[in-house]
C-alpha cells in the first residue's frame, strides 16, 4: 500500500469536508444579505444598460461615432464589488459587533436603500434624456435647483463659521 493511497483513503476525505463545510458556513452566514445584493445588481445594472442607451444618444446627436468603452463596464463591475463589501461589513457590524441593538441590524438595509437610491436618481436624469418626457423633465429642474439652493446654503453657514 502507497503512501498515495493511505493518505486518499484516510486524510483527503477530511480536508474535503472542512473544504467544503467551511465555504457552506461563509456563505449561509452572508445568507440573509443576499436578497439586498440582488436588489442592488438590478438597481446597477438597469442605471448600467439606460446610462450606455443615453450616452450613445448624447455622442450621436453630437454627430460623432459612438463606441462602447469597457472603462464603463468595469466602474460598474468596481461600484457592484464595493457596494456589496460595504454590506457585508455592516451585517457583520450591525449583528456581531453592536449585537443588533437599537436597529443596528438593519444598518445593511439602509446602505442598499442609499445605494438604490442613488441609482434610481441616475436612471431618472438619463429617463429625462432619452424620453423627453415633461415629467422627467420637471424633476430634473427640481433638483437641480435644490441642490444649488442646499450648495449655497451649505457654502453660507461654512462662510459664516469660518468668520467666527
Amino acid at each position: 500500500m502507497s503512501l498515495a493511497s493511505i493518505l486518499k483513503d484516510t486524510i483527503l476525505p477530511y480536508v474535503k469536508t472542512l473544504g467544503n463545510n467551511w465555504w457552506l458556513g461563509f456563505v449561509g452566514y452572508f445568507a440573509p444579505i443576499g436578497p439586498l445584493v440582488l436588489v442592488m445588481v438590478c438597481f446597477i445594472m438597469t442605471d448600467f444598460v439606460i446610462g450606455c442607451l443615453a450616452s450613445y444618444k448624447r455622442v450621436t446627436a453630437a454627430g460623432k461615432r459612438w463606441c462602447f468603452y469597457s472603462d464603463a463596464a468595469w466602474l460598474t463591475i468596481y461600484k457592484f464589488g464595493f457596494c456589496t463589501m460595504a454590506v457585508a461589513g455592516l451585517y457583520v457590524i450591525g449583528n456581531d459587533v453592536l449585537g443588533g441593538d437599537f436597529g443596528a441590524d438593519r444598518l445593511p438595509n439602509i446602505l442598499c436603500a442609499m445605494v438604490c437610491f442613488t441609482e434610481l436618481w441616475s436612471f431618472c436624469e438619463n429617463a429625462a434624456y432619452l424620453s423627453g418626457s415633461k415629467l422627467f423633465l420637471w424633476l430634473r429642474q427640481f433638483t437641480i435647483n435644490k441642490a444649488k439652493r442646499w450648495d449655497e446654503d451649505v457654502a453660507k453657514d461654512m462662510d459664516d463659521l469660518i468668520k467666527k
